[in-house]
């Protein structure tokens, strides 16, 4: 797989597009044999004046913004970028760049998630155990938070069902292409 440097390809990453997260630790285990992916853990891009961030829903956080630098500085595991596809458009305007904004907007609105709480670690473990669903509007865990935005930005309705969605369910798709793994 290709290594991209962060410095080289900072500038091509896009608001929408999404980071796949393949972690080394027994927590990412965990998650990638329970959802039988090579992946743990998914976020989304999105650019905040001049800086580069991931939003997404993480364990005793909740929904919030990461510095992507900072992010690949001190996580374990690999990062993979897929941008949002060529081929995908905006479902109701047909313009990537009308995308693009559309996703910053659905992104940076409190109403989609921001600042929300992630799913109790209660919660993660009566699904692991017994394939528990629920239904807690203000709570989230990482792959049903992008399920949402793909659902109501990119119009992809196989994500409709958020609470089933694993990071892996992500690659699958055709609506992102795999860059290569960010590096450093």
């Amino acid at each position: 797989m290709i290594q991209l440097s962060y410095q080289d390809i900072r500038h091509k990453i896009v608001d929408g597009d999404l980071f796949l997260f393949r972690g080394k630790g027994w927590f990412s285990k965990l998650i990638q044999s329970w959802t039988k992916s090579p992946y743990s853990h998914v976020e989304i891009a999105v650019w905040l004046e001049h800086r580069l961030c991931t939003i997404g829903a993480v364990l005793h956080r909740g929904v919030y913004p990461d510095l992507l630098s900072h992010k690949l500085k001190k996580y374990g595991g690999q990062v993979e970028w897929w941008a949002v596809s060529d081929s995908v458009m905006d479902p109701v305007g047909g313009n990537r760049h009308q995308l693009i904004i559309k996703a910053r907007n659905w992104l940076l609105d409190s109403e989609n998630g921001w600042g929300s709480s992630y799913a109790s670690s209660r919660q993660f473990w009566r699904s692991f155990l017994f394939g528990w669903n629920w239904d807690q509007p203000d709570a989230y865990f990482c792959s049903e938070f992008a399920a949402r935005y793909a659902t109501q930005v990119l119009g992809l309705q196989q994500f409709s069902n958020a609470i089933k969605i694993s990071p892996g369910d992500f690659a699958r798709c055709d609506a992102w292409e795999l860059k290569g793994i960010i590096t450093a």
